[in-house]
């Protein structure tokens, strides 16, 4: 009896081990040099709200893409980045201001970590990432953004810069506004990798609060026209040239109906339900559909001065 119990302890424990290593090795290999920590279908703000991270491998340094939302996620992201190299995170890049690609910058500046955005990524974090940590509007507990600390970037660029690893030198590239102002995607040419950021949510409804539809859509076509094998999208699974097809295509109908709805009902949560019954089934983050008519398409004028003169 005691050999049998002895046997379940081992099983039980084996199993623990088991079910941890998963949970701290979510990368996924794309390429020699290419990995991905998937955000997977989880939406919650604990979860960065789904939003996947990179991580690229030169003889020398790595590139990290993208910081999570907070020090506890960020701390999640290095010890799996342990897991594969003990090479030194030389580089992060932010590849735009949201605070889900951000929050967990303090810990790879910890680690010596350059970080990296657009200039008006820069410009939008130090506008906006402490009040909304502040003031929990990432929507984590204080329990969840324990730890976490704002840091800006340490370096900007303008329109694109390559940063040599040793043996791979990812192209970091800015088309235009598209899902921000500062929106950016790396490019690994040789091995056909795109990660695209925001610029892709893949069966997720995307957050256009901040956005400009004509240049999103621009900036979808220059991506198509690299012809990648495989697009890692800020939000979803792993992607192909007809994910942002449908992604167009979605961009540009979400924009004609929001204005269209907007114009005769100024009740967010009714237009919210009118195009929902109307836009392509997406799975995940129907919270951005509101987001996105309360800050681009349904966001009211200031009030005019009443100052007398």
């Amino acid at each position: 009896m005691k050999t049998f119990i002895k046997q379940l302890c081992v099983i039980a424990a084996t199993l623990l081990w088991i079910q941890t290593a998963q949970a701290v090795n979510k990368l996924t290999q794309l390429s020699e040099n290419a990995y991905v920590f998937l955000g997977t279908a989880d939406y919650s703000p604990n979860n960065s709200y789904g939003a996947n991270a990179g991580v690229i491998i030169g003889d020398k340094s790595v590139l990290v893409i993208d910081t999570q939302i907070s020090s506890l996620r960020a701390q999640e992201f290095i010890q799996a980045i342990r897991e594969i190299t003990d090479k030194p995170i030389h580089y992060v890049l932010n590849t735009h201001f949201h605070s889900d690609h951000t929050f967990g910058n303090a810990d790879f500046s910890a680690l010596g970590a350059t970080i990296i955005s657009h200039q008006m990524a820069d410009i939008y974090m130090k506008k906006w990432s402490q009040k909304i940590l502040d003031n929990g509007w990432s929507g984590l507990t204080a329990d969840q953004a324990q730890g976490t600390r704002i840091t800006y970037p340490d370096m900007t660029f303008q329109d694109k810069l390559v940063i040599d690893l040793g043996g791979i030198k990812p192209e970091i590239v800015f088309h235009t506004h598209s899902h921000t102002q500062g929106s950016a995607f790396v490019h690994l040419p040789e091995q056909e990798i795109v990660f695209a950021g925001d610029v892709l949510f893949n069966d997720y409804h995307p957050n256009m609060g901040a956005s400009d539809v004509a240049g999103w859509v621009k900036t979808l076509d220059l991506i198509s026209s690299l012809n990648a094998k495989t697009i890692v999208p800020g939000h979803g699974e792993l992607s192909a040239n007809q994910d942002l097809v449908e992604l167009r295509s979605y961009l540009l109908f979400f924009d004609e109906k929001a204005k269209q709805f907007a114009e005769v009902s100024d009740d967010r949560k009714e237009v919210q339900l009118k195009l929902l019954k109307v836009l392509p089934h997406r799975a995940h983050g129907e919270s951005a559909i509101n987001s996105s008519l309360k800050w681009k398409y349904m966001r009211k004028p200031a009030a005019a001065s009443n100052t007398k003169k």
